[in-house]
C-alpha cells in the first residue's frame, strides 16, 4: 500500500491574532504547544521540519516509532518532557544532530495535530473535522512516542489549558475547511497569551526610525539590570513620546549576548545604550525569562511614568512544572474528544 504523497511538502501556517474571537462556532481549538514543527511520512520513517529540512537522523526514535502506524503523513509538534512530564522546549535543542543518547534527561514525543494522508487516500481535500477524527482512531494504540494535540470546542474548555508550562495559546481552526499550504490560503490562526510585564528601557536599536526597537532590562536577584528582551519595532506616537526622556550612554554598540538573534534584534544588530531611567510596560508570550532572556520579542505598551527602575521586579524562575497527569499533552494520550464538523 503506497501513499499518494510524501515529503517534505509544504505545510499550512497559522496567522497571529491578538485578541481570541467572541464567537468560536464551527472552530476548533487546539493547544499551542512549545514545540519544533514537524511532519512525519511512516511509510517511509521520515521526519521533516517546517521547511522541508530532513530531521530523520537526529529524530531516529520518533521516525522508526511511526512507522507501527502504517502508512500515513502527519502534521504536528515535537515535545520534549522532562522527568516530569512537563514540556521542556529547551531540550529539543540538546537533542545531538546524529539522534538519540545514552543518558538523556528528556524525552521526545511527537504530538500530531493533522492527518495528510493515510493509506492510498490523500486526506488533504477532506474538512478538518474528518481528519482529525481519522487521527484520533490511528493513535489509540499507537506507542508511547505518538500523541495528539489536545482539540476543544469551546473557550472555557481550551483556556483551562494555559496554566501549564509549554502551553503558550490557542491555534483556531475552521472545522469544515480543508487541509491548504501557507498562512493565508490555511484560514488557521494563532493567538498567543501575554503577560503584562514592567521592563526598563536600557537601549535603541541602531536602525532606520521606521524599525527602531527598544532594548529592555531587568534586575535579576543581585540588583544588577541584566537585558532580557527587545521590543516590536515601535510606532511613531510611542517613539515621539519616549524620545525626548531617553539619554545616551555611550556610544554605538553590539548587542548584549542575551539578545542576540531575538526577534527585532537581528543576529549581529548595533544599539545605542541610554541610562536607565525609564519603565516601560510590555506584554510577553512569557511570565518568566527563560536562560535568563524572553525567547520571543515583546510588544511595547505605555511608559510607566508612576515607577522607577528601583521599582521594577527581579526575575522570577520559572513557574513549577507539572507532572504528566495533568499536562495536556502527554505520552500515550490522545486529545479529548473528536471535533464534530
Amino acid at each position: 500500500m503506497a501513499l499518494p504523497v510524501h515529503l517534505p511538502l509544504p505545510l499550512a501556517e497559522a496567522r497571529p491574532i491578538e485578541a481570541l474571537p467572541a464567537d468560536v462556532a464551527d472552530l476548533a481549538l487546539e493547544a499551542k504547544v512549545d514545540g519544533w514543527r514537524l511532519a512525519l511520512d511512516t511509510e517511509r520513517s521520515q521526519a521533516f521540519g517546517r521547511r522541508g529540512t530532513n530531521l530523520t537522523a537526529r529524530f531516529a526514535d520518533v521516525a522508526e516509532a511511526s512507522r507501527q502506524l502504517g502508512p500515513a503523513i502527519l502534521d504536528g509538534e515535537l515535545l520534549a518532557l522532562d522527568a516530569t512530564g512537563a514540556i521542556d522546549f529547551t531540550a529539543i535543542q540538546r537533542r545531538s544532530p546524529r539522534g538519540p543518547r545514552a543518558g538523556e534527561n528528556f524525552k521526545i514525543v511527537f504530538a500530531a495535530f493533522d492527518l495528510l494522508a493515510l493509506g492510498t487516500t490523500d486526506l488533504r481535500p477532506r474538512p478538518y473535522h474528518e481528519r482529525r477524527a481519522e487521527l484520533e482512531q490511528l493513535l489509540r494504540n499507537a506507542p508511547a512516542t505518538l500523541t495528539t494535540v489536545p482539540a476543544a470546542q469551546d473557550l472555557p474548555s481550551a483556556l483551562a489549558w494555559l496554566p501549564t508550562p509549554g502551553v503558550e495559546g490557542l491555534v483556531l481552526k475552521r472545522t469544515d475547511a480543508a487541509y491548504q499550504p501557507g498562512k493565508t490560503a490555511s484560514g488557521w490562526l494563532k493567538w498567543r497569551e501575554r503577560h503584562p510585564l514592567d521592563l526598563v528601557v536600557v537601549g535603541v536599536t541602531a536602525t532606520d526610525p521606521a524599525h527602531q526597537a527598544l532594548v529592555l532590562a531587568q534586575p535579576n536577584h543581585a540588583g544588577r539590570l541584566r537585558p532580557v528582551a527587545v521590543t516590536l519595532p515601535i510606532g511613531p506616537a510611542l517613539r515621539t513620546e519616549i524620545a525626548p526622556l531617553l539619554h545616551p550612554e555611550g556610544d554605538v554598540r553590539d548587542l548584549p549576548e542575551t539578545v542576540v538573534g531575538l526577534p527585532g534584534a537581528g543576529r549581529r544588530g548595533r544599539y545605542l545604550p541610554v541610562l536607565p531611567e525609564v519603565v516601560l510596560e510590555v506584554r510577553a508570550d512569557q511570565a518568566t525569562p527563560e536562560f535568563g532572556r524572553f525567547r520571543h520579542h515583546v510588544r511595547a505598551g505605555r511608559i510607566r511614568y508612576d515607577m522607577t527602575p528601583a521599582d521594577v521586579l527581579p526575575m522570577r524562575s520559572a513557574a513549577p512544572a507539572r507532572t504528566a497527569r495533568t499536562a495536556p499533552v502527554a505520552p500515550g494520550r490522545a486529545g479529548p474528544g473528536t471535533v464534530r464538523g
